[in-house]
């Protein structure tokens, strides 16, 4: 694998650290993989596994979504900001994760497969 970048960004929640949102971004530049069907099969589990993941952390946003609904209706109506405070709410905003996601970039994939040692014997002539 060529240089690359793996950006892990978790929002939590202070009170309790529970976790809100996350956003997982894998850039690779290039990837030259010679893969064996076990690999193959621990690849396609970390990916199940990345997934159970994110459906925890949808259902933990929904809580804390419906919780910080009911505590808008119950506190009195916000006062105005002032213009530094919305240009700083403004600026956060802009890096807020919204929702849970994995993004991956590949410039140029090559997989080459091969056959476990285990089934050598049944390949060769």
């Amino acid at each position: 694998m060529n240089p690359s970048k793996i950006r892990i960004v978790l929002k939590k929640k202070l009170s309790d650290k529970s976790l809100i949102n996350s956003t997982i971004r894998i850039l690779l530049n290039e990837i030259y993989w010679m893969a064996s069907d076990t690999q193959l099969k621990a690849a396609i589990g970390t990916y199940k596994t990345l997934s159970k993941l994110m459906t925890k952390s949808f259902e933990q946003k929904k809580k804390y979504v419906q919780i910080q609904q009911r505590q808008n209706k119950s506190n009195s109506p916000v006062k105005n900001l002032n213009t530094s405070e919305k240009t700083s709410n403004e600026i956060l905003s802009k890096y807020d994760i919204k929702e849970t996601s994995i993004h991956l970039q590949i410039s140029n994939l090559n997989i080459h497969l091969y056959a476990d040692d285990n089934y050598s014997d049944c390949l060769s002539y």
